[in-house]
């Protein structure tokens, strides 16, 4: 998985997409504000330094992969509804 790229960045965008999902889930079922900081602390620490999950704009996180070939970095957004 490491040694290639393209799949190490779907895998870090699949499990970041669940971190937020899974904050999202607790933080409605807390009756609590979702913030996209919560969903970056669910990450396992196999993407720290690969993967920041970033607030963009209202009810809009920005998940970002820095890949190790040619230090190349990717986005997507992540949007949600309070």
């Amino acid at each position: 998985l490491e040694d290639n790229p393209e799949r190490m960045k779907q895998r870090a965008f699949s499990d970041a997409i669940r971190a937020c999902e899974s904050a999202m889930a607790e933080a409605l079922s807390n009756g609590e504000e979702f913030r996209c900081e919560d969903a970056q602390d669910r990450l396992s620490s196999r993407w720290d330094d690969k993967v920041a999950i970033v607030d963009t704009a209202p009810n809009s996180c920005m998940i970002l992969v820095m890949t190790d070939d040619s230090f190349t970095a990717a986005a997507i957004p992540w949007n949600y509804s309070p």
